[in-house]
């Protein structure tokens, strides 16, 4: 069986990631290595993808052999590849690079291709991203803070942030997930909250049984990126601009790693009221309660 993994960020990928690179009881294709050389990269695939269409994929699946060859799948164990290329804003949900890894997979054996993702509260998606990727993001986002996020979205004024706006849209989970569902089968695609994975663990057992892998993934999920539970922790304005210059990021080496700890970082707290109507904001956004998509995902 092949199994992909298309992750989100902040929804324990990395997690996920180390788990599988390690385990040698399966066959870990990539794209994501922390530790080791991927057997297949995510550049290698966009490129082979190029002049193909959904209908169309056979010289993508040509170029898929020339590289990788026959080998690459294994008949013994199980195949897992997990990215986080494929469902962020800036992939604009080009999943063609997925589709030439299934057929090519599909051409080899007869058994199945499963596709997975994690979601996860919108609202506390979207700050944990902002707070992590606010260096990098500040200027593409034109320089907006996180409240912003939430009056732009109000005032209907979306349209003058584009970068913002593409960003909300990858998040339409339903959206996600109808058209994964159109390219690889309804049957074949599952979401998996990220709340009862890694927080109130009530869907573990279910999560086990779909990855086909032992307890044991669960010993260390104490260590999951520490940054997903430091919830009001949010880079600086000054954190960005180092990002950005290339000058001081040359010499960053020089600057104590206290300092730069300090300089880059502060807490940035949220009323209750506050946080109640940024939510609010976001189900009149995207049309529905997170909390309701057990029934439709």
């Amino acid at each position: 069986m092949l199994l992909i993994h298309l992750g989100y960020h902040r929804t324990g990928s990395s997690f996920l990631q180390r788990f599988l690179e390690k385990d040698s009881s399966i066959n870990y294709l990539g794209s994501r290595c922390y530790d080791t050389k991927p057997k297949i990269q995510d550049e290698e695939l966009f490129k082979i993808s190029k002049n193909n269409t959904y209908s169309n994929i056979n010289n993508g699946l040509s170029d898929f052999k020339k590289i990788y060859g026959n080998k690459i799948f294994s008949d013994e164990k199980y195949n897992y590849f997990s990215s986080e290329r494929y469902l962020n804003y800036v992939n604009n949900s080009n999943f063609l690079p997925i589709k030439i890894l299934h057929d090519a997979y599909k051409e080899k054996t007869n058994f199945n291709v499963k596709i997975f993702f994690l979601i996860r509260d919108h609202y506390e998606m979207i700050k944990s991203c902002w707070f992590q990727f606010y260096a990098t993001w500040y200027y593409n986002f034109k320089k907006i803070d996180f409240d912003d996020i939430f009056s732009i979205i109000e005032n209907n004024k979306l349209g003058e942030n584009n970068e913002l706006r593409f960003f909300l849209e990858s998040l339409d989970y339903l959206k996600k997930k109808s058209q994964l569902d159109q390219i690889f089968g309804y049957e074949n695609v599952k979401a998996f909250f990220f709340e009862g994975i890694f927080e109130e663990k009530f869907d573990q057992g279910n999560f086990l049984n779909f990855l086909n892998i032992n307890t044991n993934f669960f010993e260390n999920s104490k260590k999951i990126n520490s940054s997903l539970k430091d919830k009001n922790i949010i880079h600086t304005k000054f954190s960005a601009f180092i990002k950005k210059n290339s000058l001081i990021n040359k010499n960053l080496h020089l600057i104590s790693p206290k300092i730069k700890l300090f300089l880059g970082r502060k807490k940035y707290t949220i009323s209750e009221d506050k946080e109640y109507r940024y939510k609010k904001i976001l189900e009149n956004y995207y049309g529905y309660k997170y909390t309701d998509l057990k029934k439709n995902l």
